[in-house]
């Protein structure tokens, strides 16, 4: 298979970055609309978070600061101490309990793919995150949904080798005894770390599972598992996730020593690319944010984040124009033409048919129906002066080239039987 790779996923100093704009091409954007109606198919909501939040909203995590590649940019007010948002999850999370406390608790699927913004080595970067989440609920089924919904997505992008490494840091019950025993491990390995693992590990042990150090993975490798000292209720959690995800053929792997930043607690995963050992995106538990962001109790809420410009850095060639595919293509050939087509286009649309058109601009048969081709269309219907004025439409299947008239009134009937709908 074909990966590509660009140099400079995360960042953009382009003037276009520095203006606050994401460069994004014709197949990318068309790429993100098939994704949405993907994730939209899987019964989650799109949300429009927004771009800028209150900078305290960031300070309330010190984690967060760590995790974030890159510096939030404030924004000019009156006084109000905002920032563009450099990660949109915490808004997510926001105006849920703030439905939750309107409403009262339910069960919310939301997903969002929105840029953010942020400082990097001096130039502003401005990527696309994806993020899908699932609020009001972490049960294993949940949490298999969650992995379910994220593999259906980076398979609608080609991505076929990919994994999911799993893991479940526990709660903070059974992460107290496990954070003190591997805290005295790595005490006694302390000569064996490198020299971040070896100043970080007494505030945080779970710091050395990221280092990619084979001093220090080495050390873990003889370490206690986390496993093993989950309680009834993570473990059950973990066990109940991965059956789920192996009945539906979900490559994983259970990964002891998976700590997924900025999360804390609970089920963690990260899906992968292992040829490359490429990071595709990675998820789990934020029910540990809902305090933080002023919630009496804690709330559940799982959630999976990426940004789009990695994602299609490993797009394969071939399904780089993926997302240009429409059932229908309309060519009409002059002005009372095209008004018909747009009338035929409204009434396809109303009946469930993705429909495009490329009328503008003095549009001629050869160049439509090369655009056409270009968005992989299953049927074109063809309407010229003669087929405007009979109430006729010439329709043509793509593959074979064979073409047939029929009338006006009967070509949605028509293009719904050959597509089978």
């Amino acid at each position: 298979m074909n990966f590509r790779r660009r140099k400079n996923p995360e960042g953009n100093s382009s003037s276009a970055a520095a203006a606050g704009h994401a460069e994004t091409s014709v197949e990318q954007e068309l790429l993100m609309d098939s994704l949405l109606r993907t994730v939209g198919s899987f019964g989650f909501r799109q949300i429009l978070p927004p771009p800028v939040s209150a900078r305290a909203l960031l300070d309330r995590e010190p984690e967060l600061g760590r995790w974030l590649a890159g510096s939030p940019i404030p924004v000019t007010t009156d006084g109000a101490d905002l920032v563009l948002n450099p990660t949109h999850f915490l808004s997510v999370l926001k105006k849920y309990l703030e439905n939750v406390a309107a409403r009262g608790a339910h069960v919310a699927k939301w997903f969002y793919l929105s840029p953010v913004t942020a400082l990097r080595g001096g130039a502003v970067s401005v990527n696309h995150e994806l993020g899908i989440f699932i609020l009001g609920e972490d049960s294993p089924l949940a949490g298999a949904q969650l992995i379910d919904a994220v593999t259906q997505v980076l398979s609608l992008l080609g991505l076929r080798e990919f994994s999911v490494d799993v893991n479940n840091l526990g709660c903070r019950i059974c992460q107290k005894d496990y954070r003190n025993l591997l805290t005295e491990h790595l005490k006694r390995q302390q000569l064996s770390l490198c020299a971040t693992c070896s100043q970080g590990f007494e505030e945080n042990p779970f710091v050395v599972w990221n280092c990619a150090e084979p001093g220090c993975q080495a050390q873990l490798a003889e370490a206690p598992q986390i496993v093993d000292f989950l309680d009834e209720g993570c473990r059950a959690n973990l066990m109940g996730i991965l059956e789920t995800i192996d009945s539906l053929g979900i490559a994983y792997t259970l990964h002891p020593t998976l700590f997924v930043k900025p999360l804390r607690e609970k089920v963690m995963f990260r899906a992968t690319l292992p040829a490359l050992s490429a990071t595709l995106g990675e998820g789990g538990n934020f029910t540990h944010y809902s305090t933080l962001l002023g919630a009496p109790a804690e709330v559940p809420a799982i959630g999976f984040i990426t940004n789009f410009e990695r994602l299609w850095q490993y797009v394969p060639e071939e399904s780089r124009t993926l997302g240009s595919h429409v059932e229908v293509f309309m060519v009409p050939l002059g002005p009372v033409a095209s008004r018909r087509a747009l009338l035929m286009h409204r009434e396809l649309q109303r009946a469930g048919i993705t429909a495009a058109e490329a009328m503008l601009g003095h549009a001629s048969i050869k160049s439509q129906l090369k655009e056409a081709n270009e968005r992989r269309s299953d049927i074109a219907l063809i309407i010229g002066q003669k087929e405007a004025l009979d109430e006729t439409v010439i329709l043509r299947d793509m593959r074979s080239g064979i073409q047939e008239v029929f009338a006006s009134e009967r070509i949605v009937d028509e293009v719904k039987k050959r597509l089978g709908k």
